[in-house]
């Protein structure tokens, strides 16, 4: 009976996992992050959305994905046909290219093309494993890792890939990663810092320090900033409906609940208080930050709500 129990189990998390995910049609964002080691801090470099209203084009049914890439703005179609995901660029004179195919297995290759802003080389992307993630909510996903394959190029500095279905490229630029061949040698580096779907956050990787990403430049009067996290705990973490505040030696006037784009949600005044709750029910499951503005400075704390 016990071994009965056992392989009926592992045959449920074996369907759990092997459950597809099709891309977005709908309310998703992708946000991407860039920074020059040597003059630029972390910044956003783009947000991509999907547009909430459909477009025919040559004759077949397209999403868009509206990009504001640093200052400027580009759009593209997308539709998914048998797990395959196919881009439509204005400036290709609306030819399909297949971004994704998520049918492949280890060994198989994907070959790409693209003369736009990206290299104009042609490359190959060769699928050396495939596994999963467990994504911010928890969710568990399939991924594929993806080396890049250029036997006709000796010493060629190009750039691999990793796949979630449902989201497409988390690696480097992120959603359109797949087209990009050449890694940086200059100092700047790209990262997909956030995905997010129905205003759940399902993947994040923010850059290092916080203080980078959201405009919040931490700078203290007396302590260091880690000086002055330590005397603040915060339980449960993660939680579902509220979160404990506990604090030594700190005097909190008020803390901030900020979405990890940066939006203040709520702001409680505290009134010096030492020990109080936050109520975090009313969020959607995703990852979040609590700012405190203390007598010393201003800390930032990141807590998960489930």
């Amino acid at each position: 009976m016990i071994s009965l129990l056992f392989f009926l189990s592992v045959l449920t998390l074996y369907g759990q996992n092997s459950n597809y995910v099709p891309f977005p049609t709908n309310n998703a964002k992708w946000v991407t992050f860039f920074e020059n080691c040597f003059t630029t801090p972390t910044r956003i470099y783009s947000v991509s959305e999907i547009s909430e209203n459909d477009t025919i084009i040559n004759g077949i049914n397209y999403s868009m994905i509206y990009t504001d890439v640093d200052t400027g703005s580009t759009w593209c179609a997308f539709r998914e046909e048998n797990k395959r995901i196919y881009f439509l660029f204005p400036d290709r004179n609306n030819e399909e290219i297949l971004l994704y195919d998520f049918n492949l297995e280890v060994g198989d290759t994907m070959f790409y093309y693209f003369e736009d802003i990206f290299e104009t080389t042609q490359h190959h992307k060769v699928v050396t494993a495939i596994d999963t993630i467990r994504l911010t909510n928890g969710e568990i996903r399939h991924k594929w890792t993806l080396e890049p394959f250029i036997p006709w190029v000796e010493n060629y500095s190009a750039i691999g890939d990793i796949w979630v279905d449902g989201i497409g490229s988390i690696d480097w630029q992120g959603l359109f990663n797949p087209l990009v061949t050449l890694v940086a040698t200059n100092g700047d580096n790209y990262h997909l810092g956030l995905f997010c779907h129905n205003d759940t956050t399902l993947f994040y990787n923010p850059p290092c320090p916080y203080f980078y990403v959201f405009g919040c430049y931490l700078e203290t009067s007396v302590k260091s900033f880690e000086d002055i996290s330590n005397y603040i705990s915060i339980y449960p973490n993660p939680a579902q409906n509220q979160v404990t505040i506990d604090c030594q030696e700190q005097k909190i006037k008020d803390v901030e609940v900020i979405n990890i784009i940066g939006k203040v949600l709520k702001r409680i005044e505290i009134h010096d208080d030492s020990h109080f709750i936050v109520g975090i029910s009313d969020l959607p499951a995703g990852i979040y930050l609590l700012k405190f503005t203390t007598d010393e400075g201003v800390v930032t704390k990141e807590i998960i709500k489930q």
